[in-house]
């Protein structure tokens, strides 16, 4: 995903669209994602 229109990604959602990630790891969103990577 985009990780640039996350700016504050400390005000992530709970909505689930899970995300997964080449590591291995399913986020439970974008947000939670960009969150993780930054």
């Amino acid at each position: 995903p985009d990780c640039d229109k996350f700016e504050d990604t400390t005000g992530c959602t709970n909505e689930y669209f899970p995300v997964c990630a080449s590591d291995g790891n399913t986020y439970s969103n974008a947000c939670a994602f960009c969150n993780e990577v930054r």
